[in-house]
């Protein structure tokens, strides 16, 4: 299903108002808010200091800061660009200003299918949904449960999407077709190579082994299973996709 976007005369009335002359965001910060939502996501800028204003022709890119934040709000994805204005529009020195808050206001409401995933806190799904980006079949079964969360469907199935996303990644990095309990000795030699303190190794495979257990205990069993337990897997499923990533990917040389 294709993502909803955010219009470009939207992004033009949101990006007038934040770097409004007399009581927007000033340049400086505009730049600084843009580099750290470019390093957040991964995405590049075209804008990224006061020493782009011109592209390689001679060109002028820009006239002042509202086109700086407009021009680099347009390679952000429509998610991304929601988050991102959202919390513009909480910035303590704008954020009881009445066009500010007319903003924000108009943008929930046009935009509402792009609030924040209800399951967990946002950053930590939109950097796992980024992550996921390289891993087809996984990111599609992750996003597939987040979704099914959010329109309140079976938490069973929820709960198996998660596991499977995690296993999947896992036989993935590890180019082998075990099951999640059987790689627990693997993931363990490989955080060791890593040079991970034995704590938090021998943490991080505890918390994989209750993991799996709770799952095979509760999948088949969904009457018992409460939202707030459901949105915890979510969340310990995206923080272990996260640390599997972010440790495995670095050392691809040491598990190949």
């Amino acid at each position: 299903m294709k993502e909803l976007e955010i219009s470009k005369s939207f992004l033009i009335y949101a990006t007038e108002i934040l770097g409004n002359t007399d009581n927007g965001i000033s340049t400086i910060n505009i730049l600084k808010y843009c580099n750290a939502y470019s390093v957040q996501f991964s995405v590049d800028i075209p804008i990224s200091s006061l020493d782009d204003k011109f592209d390689n022709k001679g060109n002028k890119k820009f006239n002042n800061k509202r086109e700086i934040l407009y021009k680099n709000l347009e390679n952000f994805s429509a998610k991304q660009q929601f988050f991102i204005i959202s919390e513009l529009c909480e910035i303590s020195d704008i954020k009881k200003n009445p066009e500010v808050l007319e903003v924000k206001k108009e943008l929930y409401e046009r935009y509402s299918n792009l609030l924040p995933h209800k399951a967990s806190d946002e950053l930590l799904i939109m950097k796992t949904e980024n992550n996921l980006k390289n891993y087809s079949k996984v990111y599609d079964i992750y996003i597939k449960a987040i979704e099914n969360f959010e329109q309140n469907k079976e938490n069973r199935h929820i709960l198996d999407d998660m596991r499977l996303s995690l296993e999947l990644l896992l036989k993935e990095i590890l180019n082998n077709n075990k099951s999640m309990e059987n790689q627990f000795s693997e993931i363990g030699k490989i955080l060791k190579e890593r040079g991970i303190s034995d704590e938090i190794r021998n943490l991080f495979v505890k918390m994989l082994d209750y993991y799996s257990k709770y799952q095979n205990n509760n999948v088949k069993h969904d009457s018992q299973i409460n939202e707030m337990e459901v949105k915890y897997i979510i969340e310990q499923t995206s923080i272990f996709i996260n640390f599997i990533i972010d440790i495995f990917e670095v050392n691809k040389e040491i598990i190949l």
